[in-house]
């Protein structure tokens, strides 16, 4: 009687397992993208801002629009578009506040687990690689408070 109840026990275990391991293969960039996410990185033609800017950096991606804080202070928001069948996959934002309204910077980004990085400049860039007017930002996800 024990046995046949552990066996049920791990085939239910597996079979949740499984079923989140299915999910998780079918989440879209656009899906894994969502969240607050802390920026820990920063490099501007080939030299690093001032560091309460990486301090107090955050983007916040929901839906197809993404809003950039200064600590509580948002000082940027616009709708991005991602296109992960490019390699490397690109990004595209397009202001939609503040005095760049409509102008559209093109970059390239990677998702790895909770680290995301993006290369973003007026033209797109080819590498993860700061320079010129290309900049470079690492960030980690800020997870959900519960």
């Amino acid at each position: 009687m024990h046995i046949r109840c552990l066996i049920v026990v791990a085939l239910s275990l597996s079979l949740c397992w499984l079923h989140n391991a299915k999910s998780q293969e079918k989440k879209t960039d656009s899906d894994r993208i969502q969240g607050s996410w802390k920026i820990i990185k920063v490099e501007v033609e080939g030299k690093p801002p001032p560091a309460e800017f990486v301090e107090k950096g955050k983007f916040v991606f929901n839906g197809n629009k993404v809003s950039i804080y200064q600590g509580d202070t948002m000082m940027e928001e616009a709708t991005f578009a991602l296109d992960s069948a490019k390699k490397p996959p690109t990004i595209d934002l397009t202001a939609t506040a503040a005095l760049g309204k409509g102008k559209i910077t093109y970059g390239i980004y990677r998702i790895e687990g909770d680290t995301l990085t993006l290369c973003i400049g007026d033209k797109r860039p080819s590498e993860f690689k700061a320079q010129a007017e290309v900049g470079v930002l690492q960030m980690k996800r800020v997870k959900a408070e519960k």
